[in-house]
């Protein structure tokens, strides 16, 4: 298991400083409870871990480049831009009716901070 974000304290934020329970209280945010948070971030860690992570680290040593009027970039870059898109991570803010997750901010943030 990679340890390049702590997962106690992202969860301390959340719950302790940030008040995500009572942000969930909200109608809007009728469809999530406080488990199921927590059961999508250790999904993002989990696929981060697999996915991302080594990438990453491949792509400190070899960076993205723009060379002769092209990008160079990780080939792994494109599957992870697919998978967090079918996974609903990228687009986890909007309303369902825009294909969304209706999440709140703060937990989209958690799953940047993630990635």
């Amino acid at each position: 298991m990679a340890t390049y974000v702590n997962m106690d304290h992202l969860r301390f934020l959340l719950k302790e400083v940030h008040n995500v329970e009572g942000v969930l209280g909200y109608e809007r945010y009728a469809d999530f409870d406080i488990d199921a948070i927590d059961m999508l971030l250790d999904s993002v860690k989990t696929w981060s871990d697999k996915e991302a992570y080594p990438c990453f680290r491949e792509m400190d040593e070899d960076p993205v480049r723009y060379e002769d009027g092209e990008v160079y970039v990780h080939p792994q870059v494109g599957k992870m831009m697919k998978d967090a898109g079918e996974n609903g991570w990228i687009g986890s803010l909007f309303d369902y009716d825009h294909g969304g997750m209706q999440m709140p901010h703060m937990v989209h943030l958690a799953f940047n901070h993630i990635l």
